[in-house]
């Protein structure tokens, strides 16, 4: 078994207006809006297993992320 400590950090410029130009949400002083998703495991794998930790939904849009971890050793 391998305990192993995930970090994964996603960041992107979020365009503020619909594809048929209305606004999405209230622009904060004129500066670019951001979106990042940040998450951090802790997990203890065998050879050949894999796991599906991290998921999360964008609350502007349903997008979702999925991170899958597989752990393969060489010998």
């Amino acid at each position: 078994r391998f305990h192993v400590y995930l970090t994964f950090e996603r960041s992107a410029l979020y365009p503020n207006k619909s594809g048929e130009g209305e606004k999405l949400v209230t622009n904060p002083g004129g500066n670019p809006l951001v979106r990042t998703f940040r998450g951090s495991e802790n997990l203890i794998l065998k050879d050949g297993q894999t796991s599906e930790n991290l998921v999360s939904t964008d609350p502007l849009n349903g997008h979702t992320v999925h991170v899958s971890v597989t752990i393969n050793v060489q010998k």
